[in-house]
């Protein structure tokens, strides 16, 4: 379980483990550790990408981490040669279940994604109309109830005597358009809606690219998780393998010298 106010995400690779560590607060920290070492950190005020590179990036890579406004990791991503993993959020920690949610239905998660994208759009167009009408109107009309009727003397403002300036006129020149067939072009008008769309859709269309993005993303690194994963075990049998063959040569020729002790 993570400590209050501290967010960590992990991997193991190549028989490293890396640790992105997070301590939220005024002057959020980041800190990264490899092997139980700390190989970096960071002040993450006011950032919303950083990167962090162990002392020895030619071996450990870097990792860059995207954060959100409040200082929530977003996403941690480990570059290691042509490798491009993310870490995983610890287990038991809120980011962990949001993820495994997410893993789980990412159709719906990316749909409220682009759901918000859309409410934020009719807030924009219709939040500020509608609280003036709904608030305010009533308001303004009874304080305009409350100012009496006062007859105000017509006022005769004093006619300014404008100089008059001739300009002269511009030449333009005529360009025939008679030669286009214009009564062989149909007629067409552009529906309401795909102008409105061009206006003001376009958040939405960028958050659904971004959603169907993070999906297919999403999907891509659990492949390649679970790929890592299985070399990572089958090394291991390999040299678990290799420990006990040294360990049974060992017994071996233990055993040959107790049977033939040397003369």
């Amino acid at each position: 379980m993570t400590e209050s106010g501290v967010q960590r995400h992990l991997i193991v690779l190549r028989g490293h483990r890396y640790v992105l560590q997070s301590s939220r607060g005024p002057r959020p920290r980041l800190s990264l550790w490899v092997d139980g070492e700390e190989q970096a950190h960071r002040d993450a005020t006011f950032a919303t990408e950083v990167t962090l590179a162990p002392k020895d990036a030619d071996e450990h890579g870097r990792v860059e981490v995207r954060l959100t406004r409040t200082g929530r990791i977003r996403r941690a991503t480990l570059y290691v040669g042509e490798r491009e993993v993310d870490l995983d959020p610890e287990e038991g920690s809120k980011a962990h279940r949001r993820l495994q949610r997410e893993r789980a239905h990412p159709r719906l998660y990316a749909g409220l994604d682009v759901l918000v994208a859309v409410l934020g759009v009719l807030i924009g167009l219709l939040g500020l109309g509608a609280m003036v009408k709904v608030l305010l109107e009533p308001v303004i009309r009874f304080l305009l109830g409350l100012i009496p009727d006062v007859d105000l003397p017509s006022i005769e403002w004093p006619k300014i005597p404008w100089p008059s300036i001739d300009l002269p006129e511009i030449a333009w020149p005529h360009i025939d358009l008679a030669w286009i067939p214009w009564h062989l072009i149909p007629e067409f008008e552009v529906p309401e809606w795909v102008w409105w769309t061009l206006d003001h859709g376009r958040p939405i269309l960028i958050a659904l690219v971004i959603a169907v993005a993070e999906v297919r993303r999403r999907a891509k690194q659990d492949a390649l998780k679970a790929e890592l994963a299985e070399r990572e075990r089958q090394e291991l049998l390999a040299r678990l393998g290799i420990g006990l063959g040294m360990v049974e040569r060992r017994r071996r020729a233990a055993e040959s010298q107790t049977l033939n002790p040397p003369l």
